[in-house]
């Protein structure tokens, strides 16, 4: 059976004559990936393959009289470089003679090129090949009206643009849009080094390996279109089209990116990856992705990417405190953090995350802990203990770090320590709090830059919950489950204390205990990455109320909707008023379900759901439950005591009543009318929160279909000319759908367009007028309270962001549809 060099050589051969098919292109650069060694056996056969059609090797047979009628071109722009026009055959006479001459020379050129050694290392020393020196440097395929561009006679040379834009081709065919100010230097027709400047790279298949150097990394391609920039110790690469191999100049390869990734290189630093994978990278990517987009608009193509590169710095990079003293070391798969004699105790910088204006993130000191110690020292078995925790992936992006923070007196996290167990890949992290109560959360630091927080999941003991200050607070993190494969000799521990007013993205109230226990456990998570087993985990629609925090307004508030035509679906015709929310607030990722609400609730009032076939109703949404039921009284009796807006009191006995209960925390009820619609706009202004104005009708919107269960998009069932209600025990693709089913809006809230009616806190009132106004709790009294977002029984028109409709607080459903809620919980 031939080995991958026999079957390399059999490819390179269909490559260069452009005869392979798209399966043995594939196999071309899985060979080259496999083995990078023979990236230099392809460029070699790339020059001498180059140096064919100077030798009309490559012409197919054809009379003098048919050669003679195209002369070779000439770019006016310089008339030093040649264009790809055939060349003149010679004479018949003579035509075969020079042929096998040439042919002989061929050959005797491939036995010197393959068979000195000294040769190659000459090359590379050069910064060129001995074939390049015997052909035309470069082609100019178009420049720039006013472009100042300087051109080799022959390479290896060097190319520069003072100004302007060019486009110029090697031998190879690959074509290089270049952007002035640029200085660069071209090796030979498969190898360039960018000193300076900005290019975009069109790769045909058939010159794959095609490298680019910077200052920091060496990429080469496997036949794409990318981007690269070289500025003041920086360097980017970004694809746009196909895959690139990246590695350091030291040769440490970085990763694959494909398109939509790329790579920034800070001198100094370890280069990380970037991608377009948030919604604000992915709007910029997607306007410039592929090759046409790409090569349409060098300049608009090469900004994005850097817009992407910075963006995704912004959202992802750890903020390092510095000075950053030395890291502690960890994480081999052996032994860490064992001293050895003659040496000190080692300090390393945490990277404290930083939620909110009032919370403080500061460096703290580490001091190295033996592996004696960690081994010893057991994890504490306290109510802290996570549970339920599951198993992530890395993600390809870094852990998020907020804002920094100001506020001096809040609790201080000192004196971190960690270390690897023997002969495991279990870690432990010990650390000091002190100043007052705090909720804590890990991360893990290599080089200077966070690991994914998906990989940092499964953890016990003092984290991700509420710590009381204490010496020796001990984490235990099983790296081997959650980061496996991975090693790294310079890992730190970032533990980070947020004030309990002012906590983490992400929160999870844990019901998994049901009616009968007297304590719902609270976790909290840094980012949509921390949360374990991912935000789309069944966990959270079943015996987990996953919530993410909504930040407030600020002074310039957000315009409120209130329709001046319930029933129509041009969003231009709402009345507007600007409302400022003064406060963060808590909102649940999902509508509540049936088996939450029976989690917390018990058989007090029997399955509170029509749609409750037992093979799909536990992530389906409660949908017949009151406004009393889920705050004031399960008896519908009177109670004075409870009265909104007058007080936010809720019966004890209600679902609010029992979470605030056993989660000792304050706060958590239905939303505000204009809470409701700040969560579910999440920036948006028009009809539907994904940035849609208008919808195209009232009965339907294809856009909603996207977003949402309505009638006409599974909610009803067409029967003939008719849309019927759907039986009672049908599956999920009717009625009510899954709790996130559908698309999320911009802050990862589902089904806020349709599934179920949601109650707010606010009697109903009409119209809202346009007066602005502050953190507003509605009319003071009423009969009806007012719920949003539509329901699976409606039309387009009443799923919109502005919509808003009222029922009696005792009602559980109507002849407009079925009643649900969302758990919110404002912060002080």
């Amino acid at each position: 059976m031939p080995d991958d060099r026999d079957v390399f050589a059999a490819l390179t051969a269909l490559v260069l004559e452009r005869r392979a098919t798209p399966e043995e292109l594939a196999r071309f650069r899985d060979l080259l990936r496999a083995h990078p060694e023979f990236l230099e056996m392809y460029r070699r056969q790339i020059m001498l393959a180059s140096l064919l059609p100077a030798l009309s090797l490559w012409e197919s047979p054809a009379s003098d009289a048919e050669a003679s009628e195209e002369p070779a071109t000439v770019d006016t722009h310089n008339p030093a470089v040649f264009g790809r026009g055939p060349f003149r055959r010679p004479a018949a006479g003579w035509r075969s003679a020079l042929m096998v001459i040439a042919a002989a020379l061929l050959v005797l050129a491939t036995g010197i090129w393959f068979g000195v050694p000294a040769l190659n290392a000459t090359r590379h020393a050069h910064g060129g090949s001995y074939a390049a020196h015997q052909q035309q440097a470069l082609q100019i395929v178009r420049t720039s009206e006013g472009a100042c561009l300087d051109l080799p006679d022959a390479l290896p040379g060097n190319v520069r643009l003072e100004s302007g834009e060019a486009t110029v081709r090697l031998a190879s065919g690959v074509e290089l849009s270049l952007l002035g100010p640029l200085d660069m230097e071209v090796c030979d027709a498969m190898q360039v080094r960018l000193a300076s400047g900005r290019l975009l790279a069109d790769v045909p298949p058939h010159a794959v390996g095609f490298t680019v150097q910077t200052q920091e990394l060496e990429l080469w391609d496997l036949g794409t279109v990318f981007g690269v920039t070289a500025s003041n110790g920086v360097s980017d690469v970004f694809v746009f089209q196909g895959n690139v191999q990246v590695n350091e100049r030291a040769g440490e390869a970085v990763d694959l990116c494909e398109a939509g990734q790329g790579v920034r290189a800070v001198a100094g630093r370890r280069p990380y990856k970037v991608a377009a994978d948030f919604p604000e990278a992915a709007a910029r990517y997607r306007s410039v992705a592929g090759r046409q987009k790409a090569l349409r608009d060098p300049i608009a193509a090469l900004d994005a990417a850097d817009r992407i590169a910075a963006l995704w710095g912004e959202r992802r990079l750890p903020k390092v405190v510095p000075p950053p003293p030395p890291p502690v070391p960890g994480l081999r798969g052996v032994v860490i953090g064992k001293k050895e004699e003659g040496r000190g105790k080692r300090q390393s910088a945490i990277g404290n995350r930083q939620p909110s204006p009032s919370v403080e993130g500061r460096a703290s000191s580490v001091q190295e802990l033996s592996q004696n110690q960690a081994a010893t020292r057991p994890p504490q078995q306290e109510e802290s203990e996570m549970r339920g925790i599951t198993n992530t992936a890395a993600a390809l992006a870094a852990a998020v770090t907020m804002g920094a923070g100001a506020a001096y007196a809040v609790p201080q996290v000192t004196n971190v320590r960690m270390a690897q167990r023997a002969g495991t890949r279990v870690v432990d992290v010990l650390y000091d709090l002190a100043g007052e109560a705090a909720i804590v959360t890990l991360g893990i630091e290599t080089n200077g830059v966070a690991i994914p927080d998906s990989a940092v999941t499964r953890l016990s003991g003092d984290v991700s919950v509420v710590i009381q200050p204490g010496t020796d607070r001990h984490i235990v993190w099983n790296a081997g489950a959650d980061w496996p494969e991975n090693v790294t000799a310079t890992a730190k521990a970032r533990v980070t204390a947020w004030s309990v007013d002012a906590p983490p993205l992400y929160c999870a109230v844990d019901v998994t205990g049901g009616p009968s226990t007297n304590s719902y456990p609270v976790y909290y998570y840094a980012s949509a990455e921390a949360v374990p087993g991912g935000v789309t985990n069944d966990l959270y629609k079943t015996v987990h109320i996953l919530m993410r925090q909504i930040p407030p307004t600020g002074g310039e508030g957000f315009m409120m909707g209130s329709p001046s035509n319930e029933t129509g679906r041009d969003n231009t015709r709402e009345d507007w008023h600007k409302v400022t929310l003064t406060k963060a607030f808590y909102a649940g990722v999902y509508e509540v379900t049936q088996s939450q609400w029976q989690q917390v609730m018990g058989d007090v009032r029997s399955w509170p759901a029509k749609w409750s076939n037992n093979d799909y109703r536990l992530t389906r949404p409660v949908e017949q439950v009151s406004y009393y039921d889920i705050r004031e009284n399960i008896n519908n009796t009177d109670d004075a005591a409870v009265d909104w807006p007058a007080n936010d009191a809720v019966t004890a006995g209600s679902f609010m009543g029992r979470l605030r209960t056993k989660t000792g925390l304050a706060g958590f009820d239905l939303p505000t009318d204009a809470q409701w619609e700040y969560a579910c706009r999440a920036g948006t202004t028009g009809a539907l929160n994904d940035g849609t104005v208008n919808i195209t009708n009232s009965n339907s919107d294809a856009r909603l279909d996207l977003l949402g269960r309505y009638q006409y998009d599974g909610g009803k069932v067409r029967n003939g000319t008719a849309w019927v209600d759907p039986a009672t025990d049908c599956t999920t693709a009717n009625a009510t759908a899954e709790a996130g089913a559908y698309l999320p809006n911009a802050w990862g809230l589902y089904d806020m367009h349709g599934n179920v009616w949601e109650w707010c806190l606010d009697w109903y009132a009409g119209k809202l007028g346009t007066a602005p106004a502050e953190d507003p709790t509605g009319a003071v009294s009423g009969s009806s309270r007012v719920r949003r977002g539509g329901c699976w029984f409606n039309t387009a028109s009443n799923c919109r962001s502005a919509f808003r409709s009222y029922d009696d607080p005792s009602a559980r459903y109507d002849s407009f549809g079925f009643f649900g809620f969302r758990l919110f919980r404002t912060l002080p």
